[in-house]
């Protein structure tokens, strides 16, 4: 191999490594954003399945919590035509901030207050 071809092949691989090094904090960033939302869907499936399985249905009303990194916002409302003994809506969102920018998961379920 002679020193132009050397040349030639560090040129190329400091070309490649050039053009390849900019995706790589994109890469993470979207792999942390990715475990951040994964986290977020777990917390909020969580305390839906908290809130369900109450021996008795939960207050109608606004609460919020902090866990490290999210807040977790719980909306409890009676639905349109039912008592609220008989059934509620839960809305629970968890949000979290992500470089300067505000992120949520929502879930929503309703629960009868007939327990079997």
């Amino acid at each position: 191999m002679t020193i132009a071809e050397v040349l030639v092949a560090l040129t190329v691989f400091a070309l490649a490594l050039l053009f390849l090094l900019p995706l790589l904090p994109a890469g993470l960033h979207s792999q942390r954003q990715a475990a951040n939302r994964s986290m977020a869907t777990e917390l909020a499936l969580g305390e839906v399945e908290r809130l369900s399985t109450l021996p008795a249905l939960p207050p109608v009303g606004h609460t919020s919590r902090q866990v490290p990194d999210f807040a977790i916002g719980t909306d409890v409302r009676a639905v349109s035509g039912f008592a609220p003994e008989r059934l509620l809506e839960i809305e629970v969102r968890v949000t979290w901030k992500e470089r300067g920018t505000a992120l949520s998961v929502v879930q929503v379920t309703r629960v009868c207050g007939a327990r079997f």
